[in-house]
Formats: structure tokens, sequence, C-alpha cells
């Protein structure tokens, strides 16, 4: 190493000294695909979230629609505890209006406390289910509503093979297993790749430097040099995890790819069980729209028939009377109910197996 004293004498001499300069670079030409895996995994979780993103979109429309409906139907059972209020008056005012017992009367305003209790009841539920549409909508808590729109009751027209087929095709959770594994395998190749010796070219370039002297005032400059190099390497991972003495990432990517594959499995099976017990709750349902359809009208005839005959005041039974009424208040209260609930299931049906309506039936 020259010293100070040295330096100054080349200084003296005119000796100019000037530091070399170069560049290195590294190329590794193939790599057996290991970027084209790199980009295949990268692809699929663009996949997934797009995915995941449209099935929180359905989701949430299904919520709206439930909730909308949900609130519709308590509404319309308040109006039937309503009706019912008013019913149980009108009894009392007309057996008040007879030469009835002390108990008819009695029994009379113990049917009309009943029915007052149902309406609380009914008025608390349609609170709760406004609060909850509220808070869906983004409206203030309270804010009224009248839905118009009704909850119709359309049959389900897939057979259960229909809808296990659909379920195969379009269900989320299988799309996104499938999707997770195929994921896992492109990372195992990329693990795999990584533990491989892999050649890697590379080349030095522009390595110079020069010296000059300075004679007056032109200086007498040293040519220097300029180099070009070239060279292939053979990269050989020894340690870290995808060493060859420690190949953790290689055993844990294998690790993934199998607990995905199990994944894969138990989201079909567990999912199409969900869907058999769907579609049989459906056909239940279904069953039990049609036996309420047919009791709300026998009561409503029968319930006619009673106070047709106590207002034309011809021989009647009090206890037929009271009993036609329950008779008809739950039965339309069944009814409804169960309306909403067979919509209910076929939204949750169609959320499972991934559609958006079914055929010919919007949602």
């Amino acid at each position: 190493m020259a010293s100070l004293g040295d330096r100054r004498r080349d200084e003296r001499h005119g000796v100019h000294a000037r530091p070399g300069a170069g560049q290195r670079r590294g190329l590794q030409p193939h790599n057996f695909g290991r970027d084209r895996d790199t980009l295949k995994s990268a692809e699929l979780e663009v996949d997934r979230s797009r995915e995941s993103m449209h099935e929180t979109e359905r989701g949430v429309r299904f919520q709206v629609i439930q909730t909308v409906f949900n609130f519709k139907t308590r509404q319309d059972l308040l109006d039937v505890a309503q009706r019912s209020v008013e019913s149980c008056e009108s009894v009392l005012s007309l057996v008040r209006g007879r030469k009835s017992s002390r108990a008819d009367v009695a029994s009379a305003e113990i049917d009309l406390l009943n029915a007052r209790n149902i309406l609380i009841q009914s008025q608390t539920a349609y609170s709760q289910a406004l609060w909850d549409l509220n808070l869906v909508l983004g409206d203030p808590i309270g804010h009224p509503y009248r839905v118009k729109s009704e909850v119709k009751f359309i049959k389900f027209r897939m057979t259960l093979d229909d809808v296990l087929s659909v379920y195969r095709q379009n269900a989320p959770a299988i799309h996104d297993a499938r999707k997770t594994y195929e994921q896992r395998q492109a990372e195992l190749r990329i693990a795999e790749k990584n533990a491989l010796p892999l050649p890697v070219l590379q080349f030095s370039g522009f390595n110079f430097g020069y010296n000059f002297t300075s004679v007056g005032t032109f200086p007498n400059r040293d040519p220097g040099n300029v180099n070009f190099s070239l060279g292939l390497a053979l990269s050989i991972p020894i340690i870290g995890d995808g060493g060859f003495l420690f190949q953790r990432a290689l055993r844990q990517a294998e690790v993934r790819v199998e607990a995905a594959e199990v994944d894969l499995r138990n989201a079909a099976n567990v999912n199409e069980v969900r869907a058999r017990g769907l579609y049989t709750t459906l056909l239940q349902l279904e069953y039990a729209v049609d036996l309420n359809q047919r009791i709300f009208k026998q009561s409503s005839d029968v319930f006619e028939a009673s106070l047709s005959a106590l207002q034309n005041r011809s021989l009647y039974n009090r206890l037929d009377l009271k009993n036609a009424l329950e008779q008809l208040r739950t039965a339309e209260l069944a009814l409804t109910s169960s309306v909403l609930d067979h919509y209910n299931a076929k939204l949750e049906l169609a959320n499972l197996i991934g559609v958006d309506r079914f055929p010919e039936e919007n949602l």
C-alpha cells in the first residue's frame, strides 16, 4: 500500500493513477420451467380471488333477498295477528249482544286476550325483522318499509340427479378446493426445481483501468486494458430449505399437496350430503305447503259458516266457533311460515351448488 510520501512523490513527477472499473453479471439460461410454474401458481391465486368475490356477491344478494322476504313474512304474520284480534273482538261483541252465559262471555274474553298476546309477540318479531332489514340496506334503525312483493310458492322442478350434476360442476367449495390443489401442485414443482442443480451463465466485461503521466500540459495516457470474459457455472443447493442436506421446503410442499387432495375429497363429499339433505327438505316443505293450503281453505270455510250462524242467531255451539277461529289463525300462520321456509331452502341450495337461479325461476 503506497504511503502518503509515495503519493506525493508520484504527484511531483506527474504520475496519476485511475482506479479500474468493471461489470459482472450472472444469467440462468434454463430453470426447467420454474418460472412457468410460478406464473401458474399466481394465476390460480387470482382465479380463486375472483371466484371468491363472485361468491361473496351472490351470498350478499341472497342475504338481502332472504332478509326482505323474512320481513315481508313478519309483516304478513303481524297482519294475521291483527285480524285475529279484530275477529275475537267481533265475536265477543256478538256474544255480549245475545243472552249468553257468563261462561261464554268469559271464554270469548279469554280468546281475545290470547289473540292480543299473539299480536304482541308478532309485533316483537316484526320489529326485529325490520331492524335486520335496516342493517342490510344501510338505513337508520327503525326506518319503516312496506314490502308489497309476495313470497311466491313455486315448486322445485329439478330432479336430484340434476341437482348433483350442477353441484359437481359449479359448487364454489369444490372449485376453490380444486384450484387450491392445483396451486399446491405448482408449488411442489417449484420446490422440486429449487432443489435441482441449475446451470448459471456468468460473464464479466469491460474491466478497464489506466494511468497517465503529465508531460508539460499534455498528459501521456497509458491505454489501460479492456477485457470481456464468459463462463458457465453449475449452481448446486447444498444447505438451506431447498438444499440436498436440508430439504424441508420440498417435504413441506409435498405435505401441502397431500392435504389439499384430502380437502378436495372432503369438500366434494360433505357438501354433496348437504345438497341431498336440502333437496329432501325441499320436497318435505312442498308437501307441508300443499297441506297447509288445504287446511287454510277448509278452516276459512268452517269459520265463515260458524260466524254466519252466530250473526243469524241460529243454533250454534260456542266451542265450535272458538275452535274454528283458532284453526283459522293457526292455519294462516303455518301456511305463511311454510312458504317462507320453502323459499329459504331454495336460496340455501342455490348458494351451495353455485347457481344464481333455478330453471324457470328467478330467486
